[in-house]
C-alpha cells in the first residue's frame, strides 16, 4: 500500500490491521498524527513499514514485534517518545532518527 507524499492528515486507522496479506505499508512524507495503532500487528505478512516524516506521537507499540516477517521499520522524523521495544531487535533496519526516544 503506497500512500506517499499525498498530504494526508488524520490518524492511521486501526482497521488497516485487517489487511493481513499486505507486504508493504508506505505512509511516509504526509501529515499523519496520533499514535501508531497496535492493531498493525495484525499485518502478519508485512515486511516493510515506512511512516517517517509525519507527526506520529506516543510510544512504539511492542505488538509490532509480533510481525515475524517484518524486516524494515522506518519511523524517523516523528514525535515518538518512550523507549524502543526490545521485541524489535530482530529487524534488519530500524530508522528512528529525529524522534524523542530514550532508553538503553
Amino acid at each position: 500500500l503506497n500512500l506517499v507524499d499525498l498530504r494526508l492528515t488524520g490518524t492511521i486507522p486501526p482497521a488497516l490491521g485487517k489487511l493481513s496479506q499486505l507486504r508493504r505499508l508506505a505512509l511516509h512524507i504526509n501529515a499523519l498524527s496520533g499514535t501508531l495503532p497496535p492493531e498493525l500487528s495484525g499485518l502478519s505478512q508485512l515486511e516493510y513499514i515506512n511512516i517517517y516524516d509525519n507527526k506520529i506521537s506516543g510510544t512504539i507499540p511492542s505488538e509490532l514485534g509480533a510481525l515475524s516477517q517484518l524486516k524494515e521499520l522506518g519511523l524517523d522524523h516523528n514525535a515518538l517518545s518512550g523507549s524502543v521495544p526490545k521485541e524489535l531487535n530482530k529487524l534488519n533496519k530500524l530508522q528512528l532518527s529525529a524522534c524523542e526516544l530514550g532508553g538503553t
